[in-house]
Parts: C-alpha cells; structure tokens; sequence
C-alpha cells in the first residue's frame, strides 16, 4: 500500500540515513566522526560496515578496518 511506513522501513530509511553520515565523514577525512557515528547506530546493514571499514582503510588505520571487519562477522553470525 502506498503511503504507509511500516517498522522495518523505519530501521531502514534509519539506518540509510546514519550511513549517509559516516560516508560523508569518511570522505571529508574524519574518521573520528565517522565512528563516532557508526558507534551509535542501532541498526547496522553491510553498507555501513563497509562504509566504516573503508574510512580506516583511506587513513591508513588497518589494524582498525580489520578489527571493524572481525566484529561486522560476528554481528552478521549472531542474525
């Protein structure tokens, strides 16, 4: 039915939108920002981990992008 906004489209268009945030830190550099973001999300989907994982990635920061990666498996295992 068109107009009506059910629960789950709520956590998307939610979680679409704190995406859009941490990409634009990551792009602008701050990837301080960018996590502090991310650590706030409630929800998170594969592009936002992966928008997290490539802000370390562009600083330099592997150990972290891997650390990022190491807990979006886990978090993906529990689902």
């Amino acid at each position: 039915m068109v107009g009506i906004i059910t629960a789950g489209d709520v956590v998307g268009i939610c979680c679409c939108n704190w995406t859009a945030m941490v990409v634009g830190y990551v792009t602008a550099g701050d990837v301080v920002e960018a996590k502090k973001v991310f650590d706030e999300m409630s929800f998170r989907n594969a592009a936002s981990w992966n928008a997290m994982i490539r802000g370390f990635v562009k600083v330099g920061d592997l150990s972290s992008a891997m650390g990022v990666e190491e807990n979006a498996k886990c978090e993906f295992e529990l689902q």
